[in-house]
């Protein structure tokens, strides 16, 4: 168990300084790996999510498209308020507004 290295103290410091490099290199490089994994995950995540999200306003912006195009228009003497029928009127049937009767 004991040896004996005949060197200078550069070359010794040097080698120490490269044996604790490779040492750390080995320590960090699984939580370095599980961080690049998690990042390229949570970037297809938010690539999934934007594609989707433009998917739905375009279903949105159709869907008003649709929603317009099948409202029937207002007619023009109507302020698109519907006219107040009374009571009298609904039981007799009268047609008109509640000054009929």
């Amino acid at each position: 168990l004991i040896w004996r290295f005949d060197s200078s103290l550069a070359v010794v410091l040097l080698i120490a300084l490269a044996c604790g490099a490779f040492v750390a290199a080995m320590v960090s490089s699984p939580a370095m790996i599980r961080g690049s994994w998690t990042s390229s995950r949570q970037r297809r995540r938010i690539t999934e999510l934007e594609s989707d999200q433009s998917q739905k306003a375009r279903q949105i912006g159709e869907l008003e498209a649709e929603v317009v195009r099948l409202t029937p228009p207002a007619p023009a003497g109507e302020a698109g308020e519907k006219p107040y029928v009374g009571l009298k009127a609904l039981i007799t049937g009268a047609k008109g507004g509640p000054k009929d009767g």
